[in-house]
């Protein structure tokens, strides 16, 4: 559709109802060019001869009747045009059957006469080209999320293996050969270990951060509790050596994916934990709840963060401190902001450096709420 209008054409096997939606469409101004045909088979001609933007078609075309005409057309059209059904029936029934099989509105003949009917029709336009952009979003979407279901398997698979057999290896030396190596040969080994080590954990954090890119569609209602319990019990070692307090208020129930909202808790747990300071971590997890959403803050009395990292933290490969500092990938907040976004939540942080660090996790009680936050 250019600027200085749209075309259109008419199939109408009358041609008083053609002439009249011709007047009525070129008395508005909106219209470029209008076209005609009597016939499926003279329209589907004229459709492949001349710049068409939108078809109005008449139902009842001698040959063909009712739905059996926009299902013949459509079937033979080479481009999927907007169509625009004209009848002489006011069928609500049929009008919305036929909006279901592919058809942009469907009009009845005595409304040619007003002067809405090319606003009519732009809006038939305008709908057909939004369809169509979300038709190519989706396939875009299912493209992207194939490319990661393979990156999935690659990762798991043909570079893991590799990453198993240096690291296998790596122990049979120690273990038959160590007593033979000076001590700058014990030092290559422990390299060839530990970096194979760090990138084993770097694989299985991606794998993990892209399938909490993949679209979420598991959700049912979740006890926000089991979850928390959850994530503490896999951290009980870490919990028990750290002499660490956790001191849990009441969560709610709501709808989400109960292991993806337990891995959010055992990360952001978890490095409360690693981020601790010379005292021992105290976590304390508080709930405040409205009608539609939930907030969760976690906070702790570890190191912190300064104000100036706040936002890069949740990036990719985002670390703060060196490696021989606190081990870790610099993955497992990007995961858990992914989680989030995942339930059309929102998470931030408060922190200052030395005063300990508050995460704040908020999240709608049902699908399709979305959080203002």
């Amino acid at each position: 559709m250019s600027n200085n209008g749209f075309n259109v054409l008419i199939i109408d096997d009358e041609e008083v109802d053609r002439l009249l939606a011709r007047r009525c469409l070129t008395r508005e101004g909106q219209v470029s060019n209008v076209v005609e045909a009597s016939s499926l088979e003279e329209g589907l001609k004229v459709a492949a001869e001349n710049e068409i933007d939108v078809v109005l078609l008449d139902l009842s075309l001698g040959r063909t009747t009712g739905l059996e005409t926009l299902h013949e057309f459509q079937r033979q059209l080479s481009t999927n045009y907007p169509i625009v059904l004209l009848s002489g029936l006011s069928d609500q029934a049929l009008a919305m059957k036929a909006v279901e099989d592919g058809a942009e509105d469907f009009i009845n003949k005595d409304a040619i006469k007003h002067q809405w009917l090319s606003i009519s029709l732009q809006n038939a336009i305008k709908r057909h080209q939004q369809k169509e952009r979300i038709l190519h979003d989706a396939r875009e979407l299912q493209l992207a999320n194939s490319d990661l279901r393979q990156f999935n398997y690659v990762a798991s698979h043909d570079l893991q293996e590799p990453l198993r057999a240096v690291l296998g290896y790596g122990r049979m030396l120690r273990k038959r050969a160590e007593s033979r190596l000076d001590d700058e040969e014990k030092e290559w080994l422990r390299h060839i270990e530990e970096g194979s080590a760090r990138m084993q954990r770097l694989i299985e954090d991606l794998l993990a951060f892209s399938h909490h890119s993949l679209v979420v569609s598991d959700f049912s209602e979740v006890d926000l509790n089991k979850c928390m319990n959850e994530a503490c019990e896999s951290l009980q070692t870490s919990i028990q050596e750290n002499k660490a307090e956790i001191y849990l208020d009441p969560l709610p129930t709501i709808m989400g994916n109960a292991s993806q909202l337990a891995r959010l808790f055992q990360n952001v747990v978890g490095n409360a934990l690693k981020y601790r300071s010379t005292d021992s971590p105290i976590v304390k997890v508080t709930c405040i709840e409205s009608d539609d959403q939930v907030e969760i803050r976690i906070s702790d009395n570890g190191i912190g963060i300064d104000a100036g990292y706040h936002e890069q933290i949740f990036g990719l490969f985002k670390r703060l401190h060196r490696r021989e500092e606190y081990p870790g990938t610099g993955i497992g907040l990007a995961i858990c902001l992914k989680i989030v976004e995942r339930h059309n939540g929102t998470m931030r942080v408060e922190s200052e450096f030395g005063e300990g660090t508050t995460f704040v996790v908020s999240l709608p009680k049902r699908i399709g709420y979305k959080n203002p936050g």
